[in-house]
């Protein structure tokens, strides 16, 4: 009997054991999961030129020759597995990362121009911020049908909200990260909405002074989502440190004239570009 009621206890400690797992497993960060593609699937050249920036930005102390093993010291590699973040970095999208949109009027009645932009994510990226850079002219006229007279901080904005909607956003969802331009605006959405108090509210209500909005900007609390995907850009140089973009953005926007507001629509993030009214500069 002794021998029955020890083995149905180790059984359930067993059976508890195996759930804490799964439940760990289901709350783990995304951006940390094994994507079940091999470690020898990532562009060597692409991971070794990422670690050759990073030791230029001195953020990683030495180079390695040897790609698969700088993966698994940064902490990409589980199981000889790519996480999710490393995929995203190295490999091929079968499917957008962002899509980009120009309209021929704030109603988005006909479509002008598209262009999706696939994996890896710095590909992506340096697309969608051509593309800003080429149409910024259609919501902003005044910066010249060539973008010639665009302010000199116009491309820290458009790098740092795109930046921001990359690696903030919730990859659990199937969706890619959405640019919209359009006479008067630019608008960048990703899934996944803010956290409480990860966005400055109210802007438009202030007087322009570029040092208020840093302060706010600084003030306001971080809560990250994809953690690793966040230290690994860090790393490779292609990000500043966390929790500095909106500072940035809010900055350079009040040297261009224009304005940013974040909020949330739904289940995305969202970020809206527009000129600053004319009362706002008085």
């Amino acid at each position: 009997m002794v021998a029955l009621k020890n083995r149905v206890f180790e059984e359930r400690a067993s059976a508890c054991t195996c759930a804490q797992d799964a439940s760990l497993c289901s709350i783990e960060p995304w951006d940390m999961q094994s994507s079940g593609i091999d470690a020898g699937q990532a562009s060597a050249r692409r991971v070794l030129d990422a670690i050759e920036r990073g030791v230029r930005s001195k953020r990683i102390p030495f180079l390695c020759s040897d790609s698969l093993s700088a993966l698994r010291n940064l902490g990409l590699v589980r199981g000889g597995m790519l996480t999710n973040a490393a995929v995203l970095i190295f490999c091929p999208s079968a499917a957008p990362l962002i899509v980009c949109r120009v309209y021929d009027s704030p109603c988005c009645d006909v479509l002008l121009e598209s262009l999706d932009c696939y994996g890896p994510l710095e590909d992506a990226f340096d697309a969608a911020f051509a593309f800003l850079r080429r149409f910024a002219p259609t919501a902003f006229p005044a910066f010249g049908f060539d973008g010639s007279k665009a302010p000199f901080a116009l491309p820290v904005v458009f790098e740092d909200c795109l930046s921001n909607a990359l690696v903030h956003r919730d990859y659990r969802v199937f969706s890619p990260v959405q640019v919209v331009v359009c006479p008067g605006a630019i608008e960048i959405s990703s899934p996944g909405i803010f956290p409480e108090n990860t966005f400055v509210a109210g802007l438009h209500d202030r007087p322009i002074d570029p040092s208020y909005y840093a302060e706010c900007a600084l003030e306001a609390q971080t809560v990250t989502r994809n953690a690793l995907l966040l230290q690994a850009l860090y790393r490779f140089g292609f990000i500043e440190a966390q929790g500095t973009g909106m500072m940035r953005v809010v900055y350079a926007s009040a040297l261009c004239g224009l304005e940013v507001a974040w909020s949330n629509r739904g289940a995305c993030a969202h970020a809206a570009i527009t000129e600053r009214l004319r009362s706002h500069c008085s």
